[in-house]
């Protein structure tokens, strides 16, 4: 009653309502959402030189830390795997079979602060291992948090040359290195083999007139040995190949003391037309679109996608890119900004089919808008409940589900409303009794409606069931908060909506009668 008296207020209130869902929250921080992690990964960049009983030797050392843990960081397996510059741990973490009343239980005890025995929360055990695991000389050990991927970006670059693409990796490495929160930076570089590099000194060969040409085959033939002519016999061929002994090329001496003749008749060293070096090479080339590319990756230990992007950005301004190159973000943040433009995709659809729906039950297409009212005052209610429950931004996709279902289940309360509103005003009651009456009538089943949904979803939105990888009681705490703040606002803005609708249509049905009138007017007239 009050709103259909002080409806100018009723939509200033509305409007400050809906407005909160913008306030900032720059300092109030939600609490830590439950660690959803699945397993443990660990990759170790072993030095190349480094035989298989020196590379097993350091992995079982791993592989004993982690069992004699495995208690308590709450592991089911362990698995290790290492071959020549590369080892990986990978552990399974234990599923939690408790029953959804246990594990509600177990979270408002925790809540309370109160101790709790049992593996480390998964945040712990990742803080763990970087304090606590064997280190050693030449080893780099990184540690992937699988499902967290809020915490990583990946920056790709793009280019022609491999050598420039190298350097350019390696600043931006040095660069993410800088970034406060940033504990480990990977590239595709890392998988790469140290490699011997033999460059020509080009004045010295030009001055002894040996081609670059000749250099290399050269070095090929002793790394690899020469193919000859086929040896023929009176009934096949022979493949003939001929190279040094193992003992002539054992060590690099030997080999950058053969010689190699000039076109004067004259043989050098190999030692004095080439410079030495070492170097990391890529152990992989990758190329998308003709381009070759290079992708490094950073993993903060703050939460948000978003601000890791920033700091990204930030930490990469004033990069000189050459002509032709350039840097992109990839990875997961690309995926998720996909993923939610085709969740937004979903959601306008899901929109669009119920308007379109009742526009042609209630046979006109402004009356059923102030239905459509209730539905983003649902995504206000799911905005709140997400944030007071704390839920990550790496939780959201089956937030995003239980909004395209919200749609189809919010608009039903205010459809049986405003059905009644107007079959009363047909009845021949007036709109403002209507209103109220229908209010009085469908007051009780709508707030049971909603009340038997909401206590049919309780036990999937405080259990702790996950399926692959994607927690299932955000659906529940989505679909409660929507229904929550749907119900409230239902009966209050629909009706108050609908008058204002019901008055829009009126002045448009005037307007429209008067040009009718006037132009017929001017018919007779003429």
């Amino acid at each position: 009653d009050w709103v259909m008296a002080h409806r100018l207020e009723a939509v200033l209130v509305a409007i400050v309502a809906y407005g909160t869902i913008s306030i900032p929250q720059d300092g109030m921080k939600p609490k830590p959402s439950e660690e959803r992690w699945n397993s443990l990964y660990i990759s170790f960049d072993l030095p190349d030189d480094y035989d298989v009983a020196r590379s097993d030797s350091i992995m079982s050392q791993y592989e004993t830390y982690f069992i004699d843990r495995r208690e308590e960081y709450g592991l089911e397996e362990i698995q290790v795997d290492f071959s020549r510059g590369r080892g990986s741990v990978w552990s399974p973490f234990t599923r939690d079979r408790r029953e959804w009343y246990t594990i509600t239980w177990h979270n408002i005890v925790n809540g309370l602060g109160f101790s709790r025995r049992g593996p480390m929360p998964k945040k712990a055990v990742f803080d763990s291992i970087r304090t606590n695991a064997p280190r050693f000389v030449g080893v780099r050990m990184s540690i992937d948090e699988v499902k967290d991927e809020t915490k990583r970006t990946s920056v790709t670059l793009f280019g022609e040359d491999t050598e420039t693409l190298l350097r350019l990796s390696s600043e931006v490495e040095r660069r993410l290195r800088l970034i406060r929160g940033v504990t480990e930076v990977d590239s595709d570089v890392e998988s790469g083999r140290e490699e011997l590099v033999l460059e020509v000194n080009r004045p010295r060969a030009q001055l002894l007139g040996v081609s670059s040409a000749d250099i290399a085959r050269t070095v090929g033939a002793i790394m690899r040995g020469a193919t000859l002519s086929r040896y023929h016999t009176a009934d096949r061929e022979v493949d003939v190949t001929v190279r040094l002994d193992d003992e002539d090329r054992r060590t690099l001496d030997q080999v950058l003391g053969l010689t190699i003749a000039t076109p004067g008749g004259e043989r050098v060293p190999l030692y004095s037309l080439v410079d030495v070096s070492h170097d990391r090479g890529l152990g992989r080339i990758h190329r998308d679109n003709g381009r070759t590319r290079i992708r490094v990756t950073a993993i903060s230990t703050q939460e948000g996608m978003e601000n890791l992007r920033e700091r990204v950005l930030y930490a990469l301004g004033g990069l000189e890119m050459p002509r032709g190159y350039q840097w992109s973000f990839s990875g997961r943040f690309e995926e998720m900004r996909e993923e939610r433009s085709e969740m937004s995709l979903a959601i306008t659809l899901a929109v669009a089919f119920v308007f379109l729906l009742m526009g042609i039950l209630f046979e006109s297409f402004i009356m059923p808008l102030s239905v459509l009212v209730s539905i983003p005052f649902s995504f206000l209610g799911v905005y709140w409940m997400l944030y007071l429950t704390g839920t990550g931004s790496n939780e959201m996709e089956m937030s995003y589900v239980g909004m395209i279902v919200l749609v189809g289940v919010v608009v039903n309360n205010a459809i049986v409303l405003v059905d009644l509103m107007n079959r009363l005003r047909a009845d021949g009651m007036v709109r403002r009794d209507a209103i109220l009456e229908a209010g009085r009538r469908r007051f009780r089943p709508i707030v049971l409606t909603s009340i038997t949904t909401i206590m049919g979803l309780l036990p999937m939105t405080l259990g702790g069931s996950v399926v692959l990888g994607s927690a299932y009681n955000v659906l529940g705490v989505t679909l409660i908060g929507g229904l929550l703040s749907s119900t409230f606002f239902t009966l209050f803005v629909v009706p108050l909506f609908y008058t204002l609708l019901d008055d829009l249509r009126e002045a448009a049905a005037r307007i429209y009668s008067s040009m009718t009138a006037r132009i017929a007017g001017v018919q007779q007239v003429g």
